[in-house]
């Protein structure tokens, strides 16, 4: 079934594919098991936390998390530069002055949205625990190096 209506975490991951330093196709809500898929590249999870829609002026503005992960399948060390580079380009990126402007969001009959701004919520940081095991913990992170960046968008649909 198509999309029908523009959603936050939709919007979020369009507007990071637009942004350098992300990698294409490296961002979503759910983290990939395969290890080998990201392995070079990284991943960008992202999660709505929060935010305040504005629903008499049409438009939202949701608080993402995003988790930035980097792993290094060879190594004993977690490749951690790989993953603060991923939450630095997100924080770049959010005090760009070009980089809102409509987006597809790339979803088979989902409405075109327009960013109009972003902006960072606090510093990135280095989260010294690994992947969610699905049962309410975390898995030890071995080789995973693990940033978070919290970041506001305000977003409506065209």
């Amino acid at each position: 079934m198509p999309i029908t209506y523009a959603n936050s975490e939709l919007v979020a991951r369009a507007w990071l594919l637009q942004q350098p330093g992300i990698p294409a196709n490296k961002v979503g809500t759910t983290l990939p098991q395969d290890l080998n898929v990201w392995a070079d590249t990284g991943y960008v999870q992202i999660i709505v936390t929060g935010g305040s829609p504005q629903k008499y002026l049409g438009y939202r503005r949701p608080v993402i998390t995003a988790h930035c992960w980097a792993v290094s399948p060879e190594k004993q060390n977690p490749p951690w530069g790989k993953a603060a580079d991923l939450a630095e380009a997100i924080e770049r990126a959010c005090f760009a002055e070009n980089g809102h402007e409509n987006l597809s969001l790339g979803v088979s009959g989902a409405p075109l949205v327009r960013v109009t701004q972003a902006w960072t919520i606090g510093e990135p940081r280095r989260i010294p625990w690994g992947f969610p095991s699905g049962q309410g913990s975390f898995i030890d992170p071995g080789e995973a190096a693990h940033f978070i960046v919290d970041f506001q968008i305000a977003w409506a649909e065209l």
